[in-house]
């Protein structure tokens, strides 16, 4: 492959993407994050790197969690290397505008690419996307029109590699990126079919994939809007709903996707109104059909309001979607904390030390918290609420040895048993004990950034607690 082609690949853009906005949607956090970074070191070790697999060197495996859904079910959901993600972006920025481009943006609301020159992420703010998304369903609905609503059943395992693929080459044609993510997704893919749960750049990628669907739906009907798997359809009765779900169903099979049978609803427009009223969570609970939403960072107030809901129903909330981006929230307030210390080193200052504060003082946070963190961890199923739980309660280490005010009540010595436990314990994985425990000086994390950045996602944890 010529060099040439690789040097056209946006590697710094990626590297900053990756860093500073998409891995904030990865399933779980990173072991640290780092506050500086040697990134003309870092971009030629990317392009040796890329040359290497366009050279046949396979891209390691990548770490792999099931991540529980709503239903119930668990999904399947990846983290590569940080360097493996780094390429992936690079892949997908080097053609990000043509993939925007064959979206309808009069019918499709979700993973729209960022044009705003002064926010560096990859995607526009999803949070207002799917409100956006939530009041143009309003505004069809009160001209008493029937609305449609369905969702393909594990939409991503069932897109088809062969297709996507060919209508990735569409738009880059004879391109390298196109050939790395080949590379990349048999790497990642695990021997499993369609496209692996990553993080957004590959939800920016499956989304543009659907534009192919969008064209068969709007063979059927033009009246439709979508939010990444989610369609919404309208008319002016159910009769003819009804029949173009049939129809629709059978074009789906076609392309391999099924209708998801759980999430199917018919019904007027009032009716679904007056659902969306009664909704207890309808103002916040957007994460039921997104998966790569973030907005501004939260008041500590509100996170921690957040969290209390999450522990008291867990079973609804603590999950791939709201959970999800619950680690997300957290992971800016630990950020923030990094920054402030960095600039003048009172942790107090900062917004980590005001939400763990808050999370301490609340008198039903922490107590709900050591209950589930006892129950999960004895679950092999519940491997990722264990690790959100453990991730959660850093806070309360971090609050213990800021230099602040006092909190109104202590930590519940429950809890800190319970930690301790688990970091001793020899029946619970690995990943749970390395979260339990204490991460090893800044200092030494940070000597050893370029080396952890290209590791899998254990052997980092490993590693930084050495």
């Amino acid at each position: 492959m010529a060099e040439d082609d690789i040097s056209n690949l946006p590697i710094q853009l990626a590297i900053r993407l990756l860093l500073d906005s998409v891995s904030y949607s990865n399933p779980l956090p990173n072991w640290f994050d780092a506050v500086t970074l040697d990134y003309a070191g870092r971009e030629e070790a990317i392009r040796r790197k890329i040359s290497a697999y366009l050279g046949g060197t396979p891209p390691k495996k990548p770490f792999e969690i099931q991540v529980p859904k709503k239903s119930g079910q668990l999904a399947r959901w990846i983290i590569p290397s940080v360097n493996d993600q780094i390429i992936f972006q690079a892949c997908v920025s080097s053609f990000a505008e043509q993939l925007d481009a064959v979206l309808d943006k009069s019918r499709v609301f979700s993973c729209r690419y960022n044009r705003d020159p002064n926010r560096l992420a990859l995607l526009e703010n999803q949070v207002s996307a799917w409100k956006a998304f939530q009041d143009e369903t309003e505004s069809r609905c009160k001209s008493e029109q029937c609305v449609l609503q369905i969702d393909l059943e594990d939409a991503w395992r069932n897109i088809d590699r062969s297709r996507f693929f060919a209508f990735l080459k569409k738009l880059s044609p004879g391109g390298v990126a196109v050939r790395l993510l080949e590379i990349l997704h048999e790497a990642f893919s695990g021997g499993e079919p369609g496209l692996p749960m990553m993080n957004d750049s590959g939800f920016f990628l499956g989304n543009a994939y659907l534009s192919e669907i969008d064209k068969l739906v709007a063979k059927r009907t033009g009246n439709f809007i979508r939010f990444v798997d989610d369609y919404r359809i309208f008319a002016d009765s159910q009769d003819k709903l009804e029949s173009l779900l049939q129809q629709l169903s059978r074009d789906l099979q076609s392309f391999g996707f099924q209708i998801n049978s759980h999430k199917l609803k018919l019904g007027s427009g009032e009716e679904y109104l007056d659902a969306i009223a009664k909704s207890k969570y309808a103002a916040k609970n957007f994460a039921d059909y997104i998966d790569v939403a973030f907005g501004d960072v939260l008041e500590p107030a509100e996170l921690v309001g957040q969290i209390s809901k999450t522990v008291e129903k867990p079973d609804e909330l603590l999950n791939q979607g709201f959970g999800r981006l619950q680690f997300a929230e957290l992971r800016k307030i630990y950020v923030d904390e990094l920054v402030v210390e960095r600039k003048n080193d009172i942790p107090a200052y900062s917004l980590r030390y005001e939400f763990s504060k808050l999370l301490v003082d609340d008198s039903n946070v922490l107590p709900r918290v050591s209950s589930l963190l006892k129950s999960y961890s004895q679950d092999g199923n519940q491997l990722w609420r264990t690790l959100w739980l453990l991730y959660l309660i850093q806070n309360v280490h971090f609050y213990q040895t800021a230099e602040g005010d006092e909190a109104s009540r202590p930590v519940p010595e429950d809890l800190l048993k319970t930690v301790e436990n688990l970091r001793s314990s020899d029946s619970v994985p690995q990943i749970v004990k390395l979260w339990a425990s204490k991460l090893a000086a800044s200092e030494t994390r940070q000597e050893l950034i370029e080396q952890l950045h290209d590791s899998d996602y254990l052997e980092w944890g490993i590693r930084c607690h050495a």
